[in-house]
């Protein structure tokens, strides 16, 4: 029961109308293609790809020039050709998955839960493989529940929908993995032909079953290609484009696949369709078009690669854009197949709804030399019209954005060389008009257009040289900082070492000021001791007792204070000895560092050694104070003597009063 009918509301709008497309073609051969985008990631790597190549391709131009049987058969054409076949080889990896070519992106595991999501984003190919995944499962369980529910009164509705088959033909290696990691995050059976085989391929959990096989047969696992032929074939998915491309390679592997599309239909009108999963613009894209155009019976191998390689080049700019007719179609995840999808269990297959691939243009050499010389910048709105509804700065930006564009071009298009940029050398004499773009009003139409890629190679040569002199000159301002630094450090370090000597200077002054009047006590003493001995030798025997003790006193008073100041004396010629050994120790260091840090202070090195023999100077100083010490020990000891005459001086007088007494008694 249709309940939209009943309500009569307003029935879904197509998502396209199929009469916008093109579909003169057969659309019931089994051999359809099916446009695929590329994520920014393989576009850039494109790009880089042909950059890398650059010089090779215009080798290749300019040995064929005009002539299309040139068959390029010296060494040095070898060496072009094999760098084409790299260029070739590496485009076609990376339209399958970017992580073929560069592998150290390439994860650690394949079997982790986000492993499709990743793989789908990075890749064009993938992502659409997904969605036919997706779409052909939901089909597939929405059509057995039709079928459940218009049965259900006969009860002859089965417990689950019947098994089915997929095959999917690939590259041998990586890509047969990462198809397998792919598709784990489906809800579909793998079973793989190629490298490891999977855990759990002998058990079936789901009605779909995938085969991931290679696409060379001598790659395949020859005990399974039995297995392979005891269950039809509902569709194959075509990763790789040498399969079944009439060219006569690997015919054994072609004639398998078409056993494998024709095995056990014979209730059914048709064989298992094949769909190629063709990245637009793409070297696929490019291959496959002029495959069909030469009719495999090329002249020769450079008539083929000419037109091939200047699409690759020309239209790496506009690789994987799809056409503004069928974006709505893959902005809702190829919904659009529903139907013919849902018709690959039937008995009859519906008409393939897609138009054919678009028609490549043929490329000049004068346009892959224009298209080398315009940097790609790609756009993901570059394609996209501006709608009536669009703001009006909307509408002014993209029209001064194709201003530029039109100027850009007409810049290239005024300075390449016309014709071969090497073969065909410059007809004119003056060079200046060619390396000077502002004497562009003066010179003639010929020579305004001249600009060849020999100029754009000087040209280079001569930026990296005044490249390299401005990294010297760089490299000399740097050092020349440093060495301003190390100056700076040097004064710094003299500055240092003045303010030490001046306090040394300070010091030795402070010592000599001492010195002096340790010199003037001595000298003090010495007359002192000159007296005590005068007044010792003038000393009368007959004196009073009450006189002499004085005397006696007042000079042991005397001799006590010479004794603190000789003390003093000598403590004060310690310090001032360990002064002085700090003075030199420092100086020395001084000299060392001085000598060390610049040549130029070997002035200083002369007024240390100034400074050492004034040193040396208060050494004699020191040598006479110990002179005075031992004049100061001298006088020492003949106060002793004094004291011991004055000891024998009163015992006499002790025993001549002792007398007298006696006497008186």
């Amino acid at each position: 029961m249709d309940l939209l009918r009943i309500l009569d509301t307003t029935p879904e709008p197509p998502i396209i109308d199929p009469s916008h497309f093109n579909l003169e073609y057969d659309v019931r051969n089994g051999d359809y293609r099916l446009i695929t985008p590329l994520s920014d990631f393989q576009k850039e790597l494109i790009d880089q790809i042909v950059s890398l190549h650059y010089s090779d391709i215009l080798k290749f131009y300019e040995r064929i020039g005009q002539d299309e049987k040139n068959q390029l058969e010296s060494t040095q054409d070898q060496v072009i050709l094999d760098s084409l076949e790299t260029l070739l080889l590496n485009a076609q990896l990376v339209v399958n998955h970017p992580y073929l070519l560069i592998t150290h992106y390439m994860p650690k595991s394949l079997m982790t839960r986000d492993i499709s999501q990743l793989l789908s984003a990075t890749s064009g190919k993938f992502k659409i493989l997904g969605y036919l995944m997706e779409s052909y499962i939901e089909c597939r369980n929405k059509l057995y529940k039709d079928k459940k529910r218009r049965t259900n009164g006969a009860g002859s509705a089965t417990s689950s929908p019947p098994e089915t088959h997929i095959v999917v033909v690939s590259r041998p290696g990586k890509t047969v993995d990462l198809l397998e990691g792919f598709l784990t995050s489906f809800k579909v059976n793998i079973r793989k032909y190629h490298g490891t085989k999977p855990r759990d391929m002998n058990r079936k959990l789901h009605n779909v079953t995938v085969h991931l096989i290679p696409s060379k047969k001598e790659e395949m696992n020859k005990e399974m290609m039995k297995e392979l032929l005891e269950n039809p074939i509902s569709v194959c998915f075509l990763f790789d484009i040498t399969c079944l491309n009439n060219s006569g390679q690997d015919q054994d592997m072609n004639d398998f696949i078409l056993a494998l599309l024709f095995n056990k239909r014979e209730a059914r009108s048709s064989p298992a369709p094949m769909v190629r999963l063709v990245p637009i613009n793409t070297v696929d894209h490019i291959a496959i078009y002029f495959r069909e155009k030469s009719n495999s019976n090329r002249d020769s191998l450079t008539r083929y690669l000419k037109p091939m390689i200047a699409a690759i080049v020309v239209l790496r700019d506009r690789v994987g854009v799809i056409p503004s007719e069928l974006r709505p179609i893959y902005a809702t995840n190829l919904s659009y197949l529903n139907d013919w999808l849902s018709s690959l269990d039937t008995d009859k297959i519906l008409d393939w709804p897609l138009p054919q691939l678009p028609s490549i243009p043929e490329f000049t050499s004068l346009d892959v030399e224009m298209s080398l010389l315009t940097e790609v910048r790609y756009d993901p709105e570059e394609d996209q019209e501006v709608n009536e509804h669009d703001d009006v700065e909307l509408v002014l930006r993209n029209m001064v954005k194709k201003q530029r564009e039109q100027q850009h071009i007409l810049y290239y298009e005024l300075k390449r060389l016309v014709q071969d940029y090497l073969t065909n050398p410059l007809k004119i004499r003056n060079v200046a008009f060619v390396i000077g773009i502002h004497n562009m009003n003066d010179a003639s139409p010929l020579q305004s257009r001249l600009l060849t890629h020999t100029l754009i190679h000087q040209f280079g040569v001569h930026s990296m040289v005044l490249r390299t002199k401005n990294d010297h000159l760089r490299t000399f301002d740097c050092i020349t900082k440093i060495r301003n630094t190390d100056v700076l450090t040097v004064y710094q370090q003299m500055s240092k070492i003045a303010d030490d000597i001046n306090v040394i200077q300070r010091k030795m002054n402070y010592l000599d000021v001492r010195i002096g009047k340790a010199s003037k006590i001595a000298k003090s003493f010495e007359g002192i001791f000159t007296c005590l001995k005068n007044e010792v030798v003038s000393l009368p025997v007959n004196n009073s007792q009450v006189t002499v003790y004085s005397e006696f006193y007042n000079f042991q008073a005397l001799v006590k204070g010479m004794r603190h100041r000789k003390t003093n004396l000598i403590n004060e010629s310690t310090y001032l000895k360990e002064q002085i050994d700090e003075a030199i120790k420092s100086t020395s260091d001084s000299h060392e560092k001085l000598e060390v840090l610049h040549a130029n202070l070997r002035m200083e090195s002369m007024y240390v050694s100034e400074l050492n023999y004034r040193l040396r100077g208060k050494l004699d100083k020191d040598e006479e104070l110990s002179s005075l010490k031992d004049e100061v020990s001298r006088l020492t000891c003949l106060q002793e003597k004094q004291s011991n005459r004055i000891g024998l001086i009163l015992g006499k007088i002790n025993d001549t009063h002792l007398r007298a007494r006696l006497n008186k008694k």
